[in-house]
């Protein structure tokens, strides 16, 4: 197998291993405090706080990265899903990203983020990392 795809599935891996770790921090922060990590909004979608939502999406981009670096199965029908729910959670983070950056109501109307820009940027980054490294390796596979 190409060094380069097995690298792209480390990197997927990695993404979605850190994007699990910090949406399951932020979603346990939410859970047993009732308060959203660092004071910042949180935006409710289908009646549960948006962290928990992007916690499921890492965990199944988890659970297929980690089928793509340690399984012996077909890769090609993996690194097709791992494409389209990383896109999933790009767009979903994406939009959050905006409603949170644009038309979320701050105290003061100027809103302050601890980690300099809102944690749903964040979440959005690593799904982008996800959906580049996940079309790089569908790319190599023609």
């Amino acid at each position: 197998m190409d060094k380069t795809i097995n690298r792209n599935y480390l990197w997927m891996f990695i993404f979605s291993l850190v994007g699990t770790i910090f949406s399951g921090y932020y979603s346990l922060t939410k859970l047993f405090t009732q308060n959203c990590l660092f004071n910042e909004s949180c935006p409710i979608v289908f009646g549960s706080p948006a962290c928990y939502w992007g916690a499921i999406i890492f965990i199944a981009l988890l659970v297929l990265s980690s089928l793509l670096m340690f399984g012996n199965k077909s890769k090609r029908g993996l690194v097709n899903a791992v494409f389209w729910v990383s896109l999933a959670g790009v767009l979903y983070g994406g939009y959050l990203t905006i409603i949170e950056m644009f038309y979320s109501s701050c105290i003061g109307g100027t809103c302050t983020y601890t980690l300099l820009l809102p944690t749903c940027l964040y979440g959005t980054i690593f799904y982008a990392g996800v959906l580049i490294f996940s079309s790089l390796s569908m790319k190599r596979r023609k």
